[in-house]
């Protein structure tokens, strides 16, 4: 599963909160630096069960990581030819 770059509350098999499944956000910098830092702080409903992490450049390097591991876009092979 991809997280960076993703949309909030997209996995089909597991129950998000409320404020997490309306909140529109999508996974990248803006979103994943202060839901990192204190879920509960950024998401008062939050089901994440985190210590908050503090230290923006542990949050930053963190993020970094999610933000390499994005799929390959598919390959398309053209039957028609």
């Amino acid at each position: 599963m991809n997280i960076y770059g993703a949309p909030a509350a997209e996995l089909k098999d597991y129950t998000y909160s409320e404020g997490l499944t309306k909140s529109g956000w999508v996974w990248d910098a803006k979103t994943l630096d202060p839901y990192i830092a204190d879920a509960q702080k950024a998401m008062p409903d939050s089901k994440m069960l985190s210590d908050p992490m503090p230290d923006a450049k542990e949050r930053a390097d963190v993020i970094a990581y999610l933000s390499t591991l994005r799929a390959d876009a598919p390959i398309v092979v053209d039957d028609a030819n």
